[in-house]
């Protein structure tokens, strides 16, 4: 704490009590807007994985939406059907958090010799020549062909992990026949939600730290832009574009960090928040060692 009060006592004195009440209001205005922005326009960032016939799109979003399944899915016949579920899960005041689409053809052919008709009635109007198997009832006439087809299947989905702990799933369609199943072919997307995925997004917080040009001296920095797959420190590792200031007896002097790595965002480091970055000013190029606040 007592770096943080140093680094603000001297950011006040090289900004005077105008520029430190502006920085804190561009603050605030920052993290009301990331507010605000992301509630009104939730971003939707989608990972695609194919595996065979099956499709997987991660979102990074909390909740299955009719926005997701337009940027999801290519079919309308198939976004259309889709919407119709999500509507009747909002009826039920149920939350999606997986989304499977299959797409499968069924064709099935075959004939009958007359010889074979199953019935032949004379009527007034000529004779009526009907047919039934398991699934097919027909009648025929010179006239007109009528029919009723009662065909029973069978969907069976599975949700499964790989190795690297992607969740996934997959689908299968089976027709029910008197010798047994018959699998038919399915084109599969799953559209699965996951909060995890790196994403830019705004989110505004004090950088501050030592920095080194040509003499050592005090950063302070505005971090607002950055990339990562939460707002957790361990989870963020770049931020870029960051406004700043250089403070040392030398000179105070508006810098930029156009870029900063998060070396405690790698795996075997104890501590998460330490950000190193290059920091360019009117006539300078330096490193600067920091963290947020």
């Amino acid at each position: 704490m007592r770096l943080v009060f140093r680094l603000l006592r001297s950011l006040g004195s090289a900004l005077g009590p105008n520029g430190l009440a502006l920085f804190f209001f561009l603050l605030l205005v920052g993290i009301a807007y990331e507010g605000i922005y992301n509630r009104l326009h939730p971003r939707i960032d989608v990972k695609t994985v194919h595996d065979g016939s099956v499709q997987l799109k991660l979102v990074d979003v909390p909740v299955v939406t009719e926005k997701v399944v337009t940027k999801t899915i290519t079919d309308p016949t198939a976004r259309l059907a889709a919407d119709r579920l999500l509507k009747e899960n909002e009826d039920l005041k149920k939350k999606v958090t997986q989304l499977s689409i299959s797409l499968a053809n069924s064709v099935t052919t075959g004939g009958v010799e007359l010889g074979g008709i199953v019935a032949q009635v004379p009527t007034a109007d000529g004779t009526v020549y009907e047919y039934r198997d398991y699934q097919l009832d027909a009648k025929y006439t010179t006239k007109d062909f009528g029919y009723t087809l009662t065909q029973s299947f069978i969907v069976v989905n599975t949700v499964n992990v790989d190795k690297d702990g992607n969740r996934s799933g997959l689908t299968g369609l089976f027709q029910k026949t008197p010798s047994g199943l018959v699998n038919i072919p399915v084109e599969t997307t799953n559209i699965i939600t996951d909060s995890q995925i790196p994403h830019w997004f705004v989110s505004p917080r004090i950088q501050g730290g030592i920095g080194y040009d040509n003499g050592t001296g005090a950063i302070i920095g505005l971090q607002w832009f950055k990339r990562g797959k939460s707002k957790a420190n361990e989870d963020i590792p770049v931020a870029i574009l960051t406004p700043s200031i250089f403070l040392s007896k030398e000179r105070k002097e508006l810098d930029v960090l156009p870029i900063s790595f998060n070396v405690g965002s790698t795996k075997h480091v104890p501590l998460t928040n330490i950000w190193v970055s290059p920091f360019l000013g009117k006539q300078t190029l330096g490193v600067a060692l920091s963290a947020t606040f």
